[in-house]
């Protein structure tokens, strides 16, 4: 044979992707390598995997003509309960040799779900390194994979029908040990908007809703309508914090995503465009490091709102930026962190995070992120974290004692000014909607 004769062969060779999903029958994987191996194929990048009572294998071989992988799988005759596709492979010179994380979960997920990501992302070219269940019912799956980049693996599975109503999360890498793990506080970390409670106690909420509409209409940016929304609390006595903190529900998940993440080393912080007085209570009352939270502060002065707030304003630039203050702190490096927010103001801080988590979020929200979580449960942040159902701390409190009053903690500050906060012992609480005081 020629030198071009050769050539001419080789150009017509391409590398096809073999997915045969199906009921999980022992001798089917290697009843298909032998049917392939007798037409002169030569199989590669094997991936054998069963997800209940499915079995989903894939496999990869190199045609010299069109319909070779074809004619031999249908000569096989599997059944009709075999679904069997041929597509076409990413070149392994295309590949990126990186490998990345999928997280899919949802109560919607089955095993045909699963099985349609595995065919569709080896049919692009992609590898699986390892798959896990990560919840008792089978409604959680982490999948590392490679040779498909994270924009590739999020096109394809939004838009697998088989995943309707399932969330996903693409992050960049596989990445190990302690991450950091920031939250918005209003309708993210608590289900209640504080100004909303706040404007509630001074009479003016109607009036407060007005702005926020304006804002979210574009009329307003954030800190225009922080200044004009707040300017109706003045005159509101201080007492007010307390009595809105009690009437403050919980996310559900929250207490143990927080305590597992803090099991397993990470640290957790809260960025909010809410304000100080009702974030640093929740960071102690939930054992989150001071030095990890930033909102904004309502001036007080000879104990009434003056209607104005101190210090840096924290909007939507200063959200993103006090994430990276934050991994700097912690020594932690970026491609390990995981903001979470609700809103655009949170846009920003989920793009600069290696995963950013969209959190019953608005569609603005969701069409932007890389994750998503719909229900409003912060249970699935562990399933991204990579951490499976049965390592998740229990919701039992070990510790029931409850955050005290501002006039409680002033006392016993005033009696004890040599044992510092930090020296208590962290608060465990049960995964609560509403305090318990």
């Amino acid at each position: 044979m020629t030198d071009t004769a050769a050539a001419e062969q080789q150009s017509d060779r391409r590398r096809r992707a073999v997915t045969v999903t199906g009921p999980n029958l022992p001798m089917v994987p290697s009843t298909v390598v032998k049917a392939l191996t007798d037409a002169g194929l030569t199989p590669a990048g094997i991936n054998h995997m069963a997800v209940g009572d499915r079995l989903m294998f894939s496999l990869q071989v190199e045609e010299p003509a069109a319909g070779t992988a074809q004619g031999a799988l249908d000569r096989l005759a599997l059944g009709p309960e075999f679904t069997i596709s041929v597509s076409d492979a990413a070149g392994t010179e295309q590949r990126p040799v990186e490998r990345h994380r999928l997280t899919v979960f949802g109560d919607q997920l089955s095993s045909a779900g699963v099985a349609a990501i595995t065919g569709q992302l080896a049919g692009s070219g992609g590898q699986f390194d390892r798959i896990q269940s990560l919840a008792a019912n089978n409604a959680a799956y982490q999948l590392d994979v490679s040779g498909v980049d994270p924009a590739t693996i999020r096109r394809i599975v939004r838009g697998l029908p088989e995943l309707d109503g399932v969330d996903v999360a693409v992050q960049p890498g596989a990445p190990s040990g302690r991450h950091l793990i920031v939250l918005d506080v209003d309708q993210t970390f608590i289900q209640n908007e504080v100004i909303e409670l706040l404007a509630d106690e001074a009479g003016t909420v109607d009036r407060v809703k007005e702005v926020t509409a304006r804002a979210m209409a574009g009329e307003l940016d954030f800190e225009e309508s922080l200044h004009e929304r707040v300017a109706l609390l003045e005159g509101l006595d201080e007492g007010a914090f307390d009595r809105v903190y009690d009437k403050i529900a919980l996310t559900p998940g929250v207490p143990v995503m927080v305590m597992t993440a803090q099991e397993h080393g990470d640290q957790i912080g809260l960025i909010s465009g809410g304000f100080t007085q009702i974030t640093d209570r929740l960071a102690a009352e939930y054992g989150i490091n001071a030095a990890y939270t930033a909102a904004n502060t309502l001036e007080v002065v000879d104990g009434k709102l003056t209607g104005r707030v101190t210090g840096e304003v924290i909007d939507r630039a200063a959200k993103a930026r006090k994430l990276r203050e934050f991994a700097e702190r912690a020594n932690i490096p970026m491609d390990r962190t995981i903001a979470i927010g609700d809103g655009a103001n949170d846009l920003d801080m989920i793009d600069a995070a290696a995963v950013g988590i969209a959190f019953h979020a608005k569609p603005i929200v969701r069409d932007a992120a890389p994750a998503t979580i719909t229900p409003r449960d912060m249970t699935p942040v562990l399933y991204v974290r990579g951490i499976p159902q049965h390592n998740h701390a229990p919701t039992t409190p070990t510790q029931t004692t409850p955050a005290p009053s501002s006039a409680a903690a002033t006392a016993s500050t005033t009696a004890n000014t040599t044992a510092p906060a930090a020296a208590r012992p962290p608060l465990r609480p049960a995964d609560r909607t509403t305090h318990q005081r």
